[in-house]
Formats: structure tokens, sequence, C-alpha cells
């Protein structure tokens, strides 16, 4: 919409004075409408308040402390998981190396 071409503002007026007076007075009201509405069309908006913008960034940040905490718990875990994994696989390196150690004698 802001790329549409201006009307030929002599043409209009032309036109207009073409009319009678009644319709004259109705389409300069028209137009003024017109213009008015587009004018207060591209108005700014107003943004958010500064108070609610700050009550958004402290849940965020708080929502983001909450999650970095998750994510530490969750990494501990990890880390004991890990350990037992590591564990369980050197008795299994035991457990393997004795049955074949009974084989190499039986054989």
């Amino acid at each position: 919409m802001d790329t549409l071409p201006l009307p030929d503002v002599g043409d209009t007026l032309a036109r207009i004075a073409i009319l009678s007076p009644a319709a004259q007075i109705t389409a300069l009201l028209v137009i003024g409408c017109v213009a008015g509405l587009w004018i207060w069309s591209r108005r700014p908006q107003h943004g958010p308040d500064a108070q609610i913008v700050v009550e958004a960034l402290k849940s965020t940040a708080q929502a983001q402390m909450e999650t970095a905490a998750s994510i530490a718990a969750m990494a501990q875990q990890n880390e004991l998981i890990v350990s037992e994994v590591r564990g369980a696989v050197a008795e299994m390196r035991v457990m393997v190396n004795a049955a074949l150690a009974t084989i190499k004698q039986a054989a």
C-alpha cells in the first residue's frame, strides 16, 4: 500500500467542478474523510509499557535459571550413570577374562 500512486489532483478537481454544489461539498467531505482515515491509520502504534517489558525479562531470566539448574542436575545424573556403566564394563571384562582362562585350561 505504501507504493500506490497519488491520484491526479487536477483531474480530480475538474471532475468535482462539474458536479452540483451539494455534490461538490459531499465529494470534498468524502475526500477529507478518506484522507483523515489514511493519516490516522499511519499513526505510530503504542508499544508495551516499560514495566511489562521488565516483568517479562525477569520471568524469562527466572525460567532460564531454572532450566540451567535442571540441566546441571541431568548432567550430574549422567555422570553417575556413566560411572556405573564403566564399573559394569570392568566387571564384565573380569568375567570374560576368567571365562577365557577357564576355556584355555580345559583345552
